[in-house]
């Protein structure tokens, strides 16, 4: 259990090394025989990504301390603060790791792995609903109707997304995230006109398999990346395994957005 949540948390982390794990598998030569010499490559431009922002559904979470603070103390990296009241109220809840409340309710059980599903995604996308619509500072935002130019819309948003296999339908999950975030953005709502210029939907691509699909999914996201390098993408996994359990600690929905090497963050790529 323990090892499937290091997985996930410390995706965050790994994630430098793993676009540096890419990069020299993408620019090692092939060599195709011992007479053919390698193409020199001097070039060739370097494969970069930069990383945006991270996203962590997990029932061991708290609320009240940000997703950097939740991953460092899954590791065993950090402590609560020392004037935490929830700590001080009831420490053997809140002192040590374990599950603390539902992401997703699940009835006792009796909640079908599809609803559990549907749960997940919307809260993990209804929690970016009303800073996409109210914070200029956001990444994502659409708050100037006056200075259009500060828009980072969500319109054609590709998401590579990890899911376990033979437990979902991959046409009916792929469907329902994409017209979630359609309809959480307003990406195209003919009654919201001045939230949106383009009506594009989300781009939704599916890996169904076991534990290395959020790996897959992630090089899926590069490579896409590294076609499209002035766009943002979404690497995305998400699974329950111990369902109809409720609020196990190894069930996670990790969002990473990643964005391509000439895309304007103001960040160093």
């Amino acid at each position: 259990m323990f090892k499937t949540i290091f997985l996930y948390v410390s995706l965050g982390f790994l994630v430098v090394f793993l676009l540096a794990a890419c990069s020299h598998l993408r620019s090692s030569p092939v060599t195709l025989s011992s007479t053919v010499s390698a193409v020199p490559e001097v070039n060739k431009r370097p494969y970069m990504a930069q990383v945006v922002g991270l996203q962590w559904l997990n029932p061991l979470q708290r609320k009240d301390y940000p997703t950097q603070w939740q991953l460092l103390w899954t590791l065993g990296l950090t402590q609560p603060n020392p004037n935490d009241e929830m700590v001080r109220e009831k420490p053997e809840k809140y002192s040590k790791l374990q599950s603390i409340a539902s992401i997703a309710v699940g009835n006792n059980g009796s909640e079908t792995f599809l609803g559990y599903h549907h749960k997940y995604i919307e809260d993990m996308f209804d929690r970016f609903h009303g800073v996409y619509y109210s914070d200029p500072e956001y990444f994502y935002n659409v708050h100037s109707a006056e200075n259009k130019s500060r828009w980072r819309e969500l319109a054609g948003i590709h998401i590579e997304y990890a899911l376990p296999e033979g437990k979902l339908d991959p046409v009916e999950a792929a469907n329902f995230v994409r017209e979630y975030v359609a309809d959480i953005f307003s990406i195209g709502n003919i009654h919201s006109p001045t939230l949106w210029t383009r009506s594009t939907p989300p781009d939704v691509r599916l890996t169904m398999g076991g534990p290395n699909a959020g790996f897959t999914s992630l090089s899926a996201a590069l490579d896409y990346l590294q076609t499209h390098p002035k766009e943002t993408v979404w690497a995305m996994n998400w699974d329950a395994p111990s369902r109809p359990l409720d609020r196990q600690i190894n069930e996670n929905l990790v969002l990473l957005v990643l964005a391509g090497p000439d895309y304007k963050t103001e960040r160093t790529p």
